[in-house]
């Protein structure tokens, strides 16, 4: 993706709220930086942008998904070096299967009503378009993780996210 400069050298940043106007070197700097920063940082949305990598001479591919979003729980989003099936932290699983037998390590009913349900994606990427079905998600957001981190690479949605079916998890 390119932008247009003006004739003060200025480029208007897509990635950056109100309008923010840099030059290519800027921009580059900016990139630089950002592959050190955190969610709450003023340079996070330079991440993974295609702009700032081009202006860096970085060549990358924008179809990768970022180390980052591939060590966070898709349910939870704290961070983890241990996903059970490949997408929730422990501590999610473990809420999970004190939901499905409705009593938690001290036998009382779990506190937290947890609403699953299952969830219907289609998207597109590089090879065309595909559908994923994912049972027990909380949020459309976790099912749109889940297909991200299964697919190690990321996609475009089709449609706004459908819901499927109601999960037997609803309240008891």
């Amino acid at each position: 993706m390119s932008v247009t400069v003006d004739e003060l050298g200025l480029f208007e940043c897509p990635g950056h709220v109100g309008h923010l106007r840099l030059s290519p070197a800027s921009c580059a700097s900016m990139w630089l930086r950002a592959q050190d920063t955190g969610p709450l940082d003023m340079l996070y949305p330079c991440r993974g942008c295609t702009i700032g990598s081009e202006h860096a001479g970085v060549k990358i591919d924008p179809w990768k998904l970022p180390e980052h979003v591939m060590r966070r729980c898709v349910r939870c989003a704290r961070k983890s070096s241990r996903f059970i099936r490949g997408r929730l932290c422990v501590s999610c699983y473990n809420r999970g299967l004190e939901w499905d037998k409705q009593a938690n390590a001290k036998g009382q009913k779990p506190t937290e009503a947890l609403r699953l349900s299952s969830y219907e994606l289609r998207y597109l990427d590089e090879t065309g378009e595909h559908t994923s079905v994912v049972n027990s998600a909380r949020s459309i957001l976790e099912v749109v993780l889940t297909t991200a981190r299964s697919r190690g690479r990321g996609f475009r949605c089709v449609h706004a996210p459908r819901f499927a079916m109601r999960a037997a998890y609803a309240t008891h």
